[in-house]
């Protein structure tokens, strides 16, 4: 075998390797499970951006978290939060895209000033077009 024909075969050699890996690279993001969104036993949609807990129609965070962690909806008025499961997603009208949630009442105080205690499974799952969830240090209880 004359030099040529050794670097044409070391060539191939090393070709061949890089086939292979491109190919089990390719095949593992092939097999790579696509991004799902979470599966919960209840969803519950936010549709107003104050910070109040009321039967008022309107399901507001707050009332969302409270629902979730109690598995009671947020009152008995049509609007209200439904009640959570033992997972819950919650997540907010398109309407609410672009819009802050002020939280300046302390829900929780256990979870410090204008705190949204969390004690069951809870998904928040925001807008594309963005919800700005902002908290206030200066909290009323």
């Amino acid at each position: 075998m004359n030099i040529r024909q050794k670097n044409v075969t070391k060539y191939k050699a090393r070709y061949g390797t890089l086939i292979t890996m491109l190919a089990l690279l390719l095949a593992g993001l092939a097999a790579t499970p696509a991004p799902t969104t979470h599966a919960a036993d209840a969803a519950i949609t936010v549709t107003g951006v104050a910070d109040l807990v009321a039967d008022d129609g309107v399901c507001t965070l707050p009332e969302a978290v409270t629902a979730a962690n109690s598995g009671v909806a947020s009152g008995a008025t049509a609007g209200e939060c439904a009640a959570g499961g033992p997972t819950t997603l919650i997540n907010f009208a398109p309407a609410l895209s672009g819009q802050t949630i002020a939280l300046t009442t302390a829900h929780d105080s256990a979870a410090g000033p204008s705190g949204l205690g969390v004690t069951s499974d809870i998904t928040i799952d925001g807008l594309d077009g963005g919800i700005t969830i902002a908290r206030s240090d200066a909290a009323t209880a």
